[in-house]
């Protein structure tokens, strides 16, 4: 019996169970309170995320409940590391919070905070990162001056973040605006870049003459703001042109000068290397004149220099030549050259010996002697003469092919050169020209003709296949020199050796021929009703140990056959071997026309028959011809059979080493016909024909890409 103290705590208990039971909350959502949907330079953390929990009611739970938090990298990928803390419980105020740690990987996260006693109970935001620029500076090529005509050196600017950091591959565009004030899109380097690892871009002024101001700006390409800017001064650079040679001369009337060089220096005494300088002539009345002058315009060299000459004047008397900088016609320098008369000018050069030589290839000319007197008749001594070649082409041979090709003349007023051999026929020039006075030259010619006859080769219609009772094609020989150069004019002297060995001059269209002007010579086979391989023989007359020959074969005259394509080779181990052999083959049904793929009744007459076209490398080498079957009845697997030299069929094992011989040939020649099969067919199914050849080191040759294929019904 329940006593009314026991009464009373028992229902106590009930009541204080109850009004726990009412007082623990449900969990309603969670909700993003602080920091959602933020933005933050790459390299800094973002702001807190405060998230908070409430009640069904609506009210903070400030209970401790747990909460994890999940983040997804701008690829959406889940990622473990990033977040300041991966998981909380709520406070007093019913809040979690944590925040993204910074990174240098720009996008967009996304953050995930879910109930741990409830994954239903979740919510997201994002944090994008984003580049922070806050910098440009120009670090080298700022403020340049630059000589015309130069490229600017680099001017390199570096874009750092809020933090100094080198911010990397940001985007910059370049501008330019010339001293006029305009702005052009052409004369920078580059017009766009994107900073490297040390977050620096850079671009030049190229080469320009204008002279004055440029300004160069560089410009964020995301932000046009942030930008800098920077100047490139272009001016003159040059300050003087002196004459280093040639200045002051006296030349002889009629005679060039000597070469008058100038030199153009900077503002530093050093060259001023690729100006353009423009010479100018007044001649002894005081009057500018446009010709006389070897070049009125030249660019320096690496030296500074410039150069021209006066081209032989016959007025005599002062003449004046000045040096300008074309950009700047402040800038000159100037010399004389007196011309005078002089009795000693040369006044002629003549070829003395050695002239219109003819030469064998491989061979020097003779000594070509040219003489040089002056106006007194007398030998000039000591005058430069250069020589020059053309070949027979048209084209200046500048080298290797005279032995001298300048030279002063002796006592005699005399000098020489020489020809020098080659291996090309043809008329070549030799011109000799007085370098002082271009006006005074000569020259000769000298041919080059085909040395002694050195060789015989067939040059067209060898190894050539053809029916009896057919006459061969033409076969040419060519007879050249050492060089290969056709020798003409030379008696040939053609034989034939038949297939039993015999020689003679008969069964020829030509016994007897002389070479033409290109060194060639023609003879053929006549029709002859004999088969077998004839060699034709080509011999030099006048030198029997200058010999050629070629084999035609004359064969049964050939069936009409369809292509079977090259044939494959292999050796004993199934190895495949190059080969240029080419198959025909077909089946005639009832003295029809050859095909390769036939269906026909048993019990038809059928001939088969293939053609051989050897490969090259196999004429005249012993072989045993093979001939393959593969059979299958319908409805049953391919066995594969072989016949004899009688023609009877043996079941083949698939061993190379076991194929027997169909027929066995001495001397493979270029076209071997087979006659496979020729009666009626009974066995019903389907039939593969494969035929080839098996040389004695065990290479065979076969048609193994298109048999000829036959179905028996």
């Amino acid at each position: 019996m329940l006593s009314f103290n026991n009464y009373i705590k028992c229902t106590a208990l009930l009541l204080v169970y109850g009004v726990l039971s009412l007082w623990q909350p449900a969990f309603a959502a969670i909700t993003v309170t602080a920091g959602g949907e933020q933005q933050v330079f790459a390299g800094a953390d973002s702001a807190a995320i405060v998230f908070s929990v409430v009640d069904e009611h609506g009210n903070p739970n400030t209970t401790g409940v747990p909460v994890n938090f999940n983040l997804l990298n701008p690829t959406g990928n889940a990622v473990t590391v990033g977040l300041l803390n991966f998981s909380d419980k709520t406070d007093e105020n019913g809040q979690v919070s944590t925040r993204l740690k910074s990174t240098d990987t720009l996008g967009k996260y996304t953050l995930i905070a879910t109930l741990t006693t409830d994954a239903t109970q979740s919510v997201s935001t994002h944090i994008s990162v984003l580049k922070d620029s806050t910098a440009f500076t120009v670090i080298s090529g700022g403020n340049q001056e630059v000589f015309a005509g130069l490229d600017s050196a680099d001017i390199v600017i570096t874009l750092v973040d809020k933090y100094g950091k080198p911010n990397v591959g940001v985007q910059v565009n370049f501008s330019l605006v010339e001293p006029t004030g305009n702005a052009v899109i052409v004369g920078l380097s580059k017009f766009t870049d994107k900073t490297d690892d040390k977050g620096q871009v850079s671009t030049r002024l190229k080469s320009t003459e204008v002279l004055g101001k440029y300004t160069i700006s560089a410009t964020l390409a995301t932000d046009s703001v942030q930008s800098v800017s920077t100047t490139v001064t272009v001016m003159v650079d040059a300050s003087a042109i002196v004459v280093n040679s040639g200045g002051n001369q006296e030349v002889p009337a009629g005679s060039d000068s000597a070469e008058i060089v100038f030199t153009l220096l900077d503002k530093y005494g050093k060259p001023n290397v690729g100006a353009l300088v423009n010479f100018s002539l007044v001649d002894p009345t005081g009057s500018a004149v446009i010709v006389g002058l070897s070049a009125f315009s030249d660019e320096t060299d690496d030296t500074g220099q410039v150069s021209t000459r006066l081209k032989g004047m016959e007025t005599l008397g002062n003449y004046t030549i000045t040096a300008t900088l074309a950009t700047d016609n402040s800038l000159s320098g100037s010399t004389d050259v007196v011309v005078v008369l002089d009795v000693l000018t040369n006044v002629a050069i003549t070829l003395i010996s050695g002239s219109s030589q003819q030469v064998p290839t491989g061979s020097d000319s003779a000594d070509i002697v040219f003489k040089v007197i002056n106006k007194g008749g007398n030998p000039s001594k000591g005058v430069q003469v250069n020589f020059s070649l053309v070949d027979p082409m048209g084209n200046s041979i500048v080298q290797e092919g005279l032995t001298a090709y300048a030279a002063e003349t002796h006592e005699n007023g005399q000098v020489s050169t020489r020809f020098k051999g080659t291996d090309i026929i043809g008329s070549y020039t030799i011109t000799a020209t007085v370098a002082t006075n271009t006006k005074l030259f000569t020259g000769t010619n000298v041919v080059v003709v085909a040395g002694t006859a050195a060789k015989l080769a067939v040059i067209e219609g060898s190894n050539q296949t053809f029916s009896a009772g057919k006459a061969s094609a033409n076969i040419r020989f060519k007879l050249s020199d050492a060089f290969n150069n056709g020798v003409t004019g030379q008696v040939i002297d053609f034989k034939v050796k038949t297939p039993a060995g015999e020689i003679s001059n008969e069964g020829l269209s030509a016994t007897l021929a002389t070479s033409d002007v290109n060194g060639k010579v023609m003879t053929r086979l006549e029709a002859t009703d004999s088969q077998g391989i004839y060699t034709i023989i080509a011999t030099l007359a006048a030198n029997e140990t200058v010999t050629a020959n070629t084999t035609v074969q004359v064969t049964e005259a050939l069936p009409n056959l369809p292509s079977l394509g090259f044939g494959a080779a292999t050796d004993n181990d199934w190895n495949e071997v190059d080969t240029t052999a080419i198959f025909q083959g077909g089946i005639s049904v009832n003295n029809g026309a050859f095909n390769q793929e036939v269906v026909l009744a048993s019990g038809d007459s059928v001939l088969i028959k293939g053609v051989i076209k050897v490969d090259s490398l196999h004429v005249e080498q012993s072989a045993d011809i093979l001939v393959v079957v593969g059979y299958a009845p319908f409805n049953a697997a391919e066995k594969f059979f072989m016949l004899d030299s009688n023609h009877a069929v043996q079941l083949w094992d698939g061993s190379l080493a076991n194929l027997v011989a169909f027929e066995s040939v001495e001397s493979l020649v270029y076209t071997k016909v087979v006659t496979i099969y020729s009666s009626k067919l009974t066995p019903v199914g389907r039939l593969r024909i494969y035929f080839g050849y098996r040389l004695d080191d065990g290479i065979i040759v076969f048609n193994a890409s298109q048999p000829i294929s036959v179905v028996v019904m």
